[in-house]
C-alpha cells in the first residue's frame, strides 16, 4: 500500500529543506592528473579529490568505500562501478552515466543528479536526502529502502524501477514516471506528486 494523502501535496519543501539544496562549487576545468593509467580496466584508481574529474571514465572502476564527496564528476562514465558505501555526498554526477552501478548503501546526501543515467542501478538502502534528480533515469533501478525524502525529483523516469519500501516523503515528484514500477509500502507523505504517471492497478 502507498502511505500517502492526496491533501498533502501542496507543501512539500520546507524553508530549511530547500536551503540543503545548494550547487556544490565546481572544482574547476577537467584536469588530466585524475585520469587512472589504464583507462579500459579500472580497478581502484588513483584520483585528486581537489581536482575536477568532468567526464572521466571509471567505467567498471572499484570504488567500495571510497570518499568522492564534493567532486566534479559532471558527465563521467560511472557504469558497472562498484560504488557500495562510497561517499558522494554534495557530488556533482550531472549527465553522468551510472548505468548498472552498484551503489548499494551509498551516501549520496545533496548529490546533483540532474539528467543522470542510473539505468538498472543498484541503489538498495542508499541515502539520496536532498538529492538534485531532475530529469534523472533511473528505469529498471533497485531503490527499495533507499532514502530519498526532500529530493527533487521533477521529471524524473522511475520506470520498472523498485521502489518497496523507499523513503520519497516531501520530495517533488511533479511530472514523474513509475509506470511498471513496484512501489509496495512506498512513502510520500507531504510529496509533491501532479501529473505523475503512476503503475497501472494490478
Amino acid at each position: 500500500m502507498i502511505t500517502n494523502s492526496k491533501n498533502s501535496t501542496s507543501s512539500s519543501f520546507s524553508s530549511s529543506a530547500a536551503s540543503t539544496l545548494e550547487r556544490p562549487e565546481r572544482l574547476g576545468s577537467f584536469d588530466e592528473s585524475c585520469l587512472p593509467k589504464d583507462q579500459h580496466k579500472v580497478q581502484q584508481p588513483e584520483f585528486n579529490r581537489q581536482q575536477s574529474c568532468q567526464g572521466i571514465d571509471w567505467q567498471g572502476a572499484d570504488l567500495r568505500n571510497q570518499d568522492l564527496s564534493g567532486m566534479n564528476l559532471s558527465e563521467a562514465n560511472l557504469s558497472q562501478a562498484d560504488l557500495r558505501g562510497a561517499n558522494l555526498r554534495g557530488t556533482d554526477l550531472s549527465h553522468a552515466n551510472l548505468s548498472g552501478a552498484n551503489l548499494t548503501g551509498a551516501f549520496l546526501n545533496e548529490a546533483l543528479l540532474h539528467e543522470a543515467t542510473l539505468i538498472q542501478a543498484k541503489l538498495e538502502n542508499s541515502n539520496l536526502i536532498g538529492a538534485a534528480l531532475y530529469r534523472a533515469n533511473f528505469q529498471g533501478a533497485i531503490l527499495n529502502h533507499a532514502h530519498l525524502s526532500h529530493c527533487c525529483a521533477i521529471e524524473a523516469d522511475f520506470r520498472n524501477a523498485q521502489l518497496n519500501g523507499t523513503d520519497l516523503r516531501w520530495s517533488n515528484l511533479n511530472r514523474s514516471n513509475l509506470k511498471g514500477a513496484q512501489i509496495q509500502g512506498l512513502q510520500l507523505g507531504q510529496a509533491q506528486a501532479e501529473q505523475v504517471e503512476w503503475p497501472s492497478a494490478a
